[in-house]
């Protein structure tokens, strides 16, 4: 399936989701899982890339900022 097809099945449920109430993250949860089951990607190298994402320390720094500012 070309990405053009697939980057439109993913947004597609993204407004579906949001449109029926869903939170956003949850939305944007079930798009990516249609997007990765529509590709040829291994389910290893997805979880390969979700682990190498939350490895970065710009992007860690932002929750435990604003769990600094809470207390």
């Amino acid at each position: 399936m070309s990405a053009p097809v697939i980057l439109a099945l993913m947004s597609f449920w993204l407004l579906f989701f949001g449109y029926l109430g869903v939170p956003v993250p949850f939305s944007l949860m079930a798009g990516v899982f249609v997007g990765a089951a529509l590709t040829d990607v291994s389910l290893a190298a997805i979880v390969q890339k979700i682990f190498d994402g939350m490895d970065s320390e710009a992007l860690l720094a932002i929750p435990f900022f604003l769990a600094s500012e809470n207390s």
